[in-house]
Parts: structure tokens; sequence; C-alpha cells
């Protein structure tokens, strides 16, 4: 058995570096999501689709006024939105986890 070379220095400063970059990014998003800002007027059109329509109601029918968002978004939020109640918080819920998500995928870059 070989034993595996230690990292450099400098592999460790980029290391610390890239985790620092990622946690201060997290921190970001955690500020804003737990901040709670007024909805855009972009996603409040959204937020009455989802809370007039039933899942199957959104998985059959088209968005009116030629708004469009993909069942993919739809649903799940209809979803967190019957679990944790109609807020802002449990509207951007998904979009808050999908950047944290990001956030760890883009750390090995």
């Amino acid at each position: 058995m070989t034993a595996s070379p230690s990292p450099s220095l400098e592999e460790k400063w980029w290391s610390r570096a890239g985790l620092s970059v990622v946690l201060f990014g997290l921190g970001l998003r955690l500020v804003q999501y737990l901040g709670n800002p007024s909805l855009w007027v972009d996603e409040l059109s959204l937020v009455v689709r989802v809370r007039e329509r039933t899942l199957i109601e959104l998985l059959s029918q088209p968005l009116p006024m030629g708004q469009v968002a993909p069942v993919g978004y739809l649903v799940p939020t209809k979803v967190v939105v019957l679990l944790f109640g109609e807020s802002g918080l449990s509207h951007r819920l998904l979009l808050f986890l999908a950047s944290v998500l990001a956030l760890a995928l883009f750390w090995p870059l």
C-alpha cells in the first residue's frame, strides 16, 4: 500500500477559499430567504394560480394571460403550499433549496 500524498499548502488554501465562498453564498441566500421580502408581480400571479387550482388543474390546463411555468415547478410548489401553508416563504422554498443545491454542486468547481 502506498500512502496518498498530502495536499500542498496551496491546495489547502484554495480548498479553504472555495469553502469560504460557498459558505458566504449560502449565508447571503439564507439572509435573503429569511428576510421574506415582498413577492414580485410575476411571483404573485403564479401564487394566485397555485392557490386557485388543484393539482390536476395545474397539470392539465394552461396558465392564463400567456403565463408560462414548468409543471415541474408548479406541482411541487402546490405540494409545499399544501404542507406549509400560504406564505411567501413556502412559495419560495423550492427556489431557495435549488439555490442551496446549486452551491453544493458548484463546490467541486
